[in-house]
């Protein structure tokens, strides 16, 4: 029985001591990842990943694979006559959780990879960047639902915002 507030208090730094903050990070996350889930279908490629540019299709691409170098992505495979550009698959994030003592430690590793298959198309005043398809994995395991408002904020606008910065160059 908990005697007072403060010893309800130290009860919680225990439970935070035996798992771990990262352990609680990592729910909180995956938590908050779930209440705002998208799945990945037409729908999400041309909400959040299609952009049109008033520029030349050959202008954009050549931009697009700019952007992808800059961004250090490899690219698989590129078919200039169709504007097919498929990207390798590439971690974009990374993060190890160590926590133990003296005695022994435990590792838990969290590594997101994606690859995108993107299609330029247009002519030579306006195109458009398409991906026709995104693939996401989480520690290898694919996934058909994600956070597209971290996605937008943190990957896709500011690939976007790099093909538009090279073409102003």
């Amino acid at each position: 029985m908990i005697e007072n507030e403060f010893e309800q208090i130290n009860t919680r730094s225990k439970s935070i001591a035996k798992y771990g903050t990262g352990f609680l990070a990592t729910l909180l996350i995956a938590f908050l990842s779930n209440c705002v889930s998208t799945q990945i279908n037409d729908e999400f490629y041309r909400a959040y990943l299609t952009r049109d540019f008033n520029y030349p299709k050959d202008k954009v691409m050549q931009a697009t694979l700019a952007a992808l170098k800059t961004q250090k992505i490899g690219v698989e495979k590129i078919d200039l006559q169709k504007g097919v550009i498929v990207t390798e698959r590439d971690a974009f994030y990374k993060q190890t959780t160590i926590s133990g003592n003296q005695y022994y430690a435990t590792a838990q590793s969290q590594v997101a990879t994606h690859q995108y298959y993107l299609l330029v198309t247009g002519d030579k005043s306006r195109s458009t960047v398409q991906a026709t398809r995104y693939r996401l994995w989480n520690n290898n395991i694919e996934q058909t639902h994600l956070n597209a408002n971290w996605g937008k904020t943190n990957i896709w606008d500011p690939f976007f915002k790099e093909i538009q910065e090279k073409l102003e160059e």
